[in-house]
């Protein structure tokens, strides 16, 4: 069971109805503020995956468009999607402490505010919240991602086929490392 100011990962497994490939999972984040509540951003632009008004779904484009905080039962937004407590940076930054967490993200329901898959959406919300600073290791995670793949691409048309392979395959290592380092 959450308590008061833990972060909440939900594993969404597909947007719109279609299966997402593991290398393009994508994570809803949530605040936990008590009694099965939590306090998200969600996206509500017009460039979502998904034409619903209370989706917690990735928009396809960076540009920002328009979110809304809101306060919704954990088991509502979750769905059937797997979920848990994920307080990532407690062994790294000092958490707020718990009731700032929730006055302030409870402060915030309501408020429409810009959605930016890169720069600011419900992953920096919730960190913001938590500890103070935007962070969204997912925008991070896909940025690495896309340049370990032009760097495998480019190793590939200079080495071809198994330069290919062995550029993909360095770029996948180096680009895991430097994750497992921000975790």
């Amino acid at each position: 069971m959450p308590e008061l100011g833990d972060l909440i990962e939900i594993f969404r497994m597909e947007v719109a109805g279609i299966p997402l490939i593991p290398l393009l999972d994508y994570q809803h984040w949530a605040v936990y503020v008590g009694d099965g509540y939590v306090v998200h951003l969600v996206n509500l632009g017009s460039d979502s995956f998904s034409s619903s008004s209370n989706s917690s779904k990735p928009q396809t484009k960076s540009k920002g468009s328009k979110g809304k905080v809101k306060r919704q039962k954990l088991k509502d937004v979750a769905g059937n999607d797997e979920w848990r407590v994920n307080n990532k940076l407690d062994n790294k930054r000092s958490p707020r402490p718990a009731q700032e967490i929730v006055k302030e993200a409870l402060s915030l329901v309501g408020q429409d505010m810009n959605y930016d898959v890169t720069k600011w959406n419900c992953e920096h919300f919730v960190n913001k919240l938590r500890y103070g600073i935007r962070r969204s290791w997912q925008v991070l995670k896909y940025t690495l991602v896309a340049g370990a793949g032009y760097v495998g691409g480019a190793a590939g048309t200079l080495l071809g086929p198994l330069g290919t392979v062995g550029g993909a395959a360095g770029a996948a290592v180096y680009t895991k490392a430097l994750l497992d380092k921000l975790d």
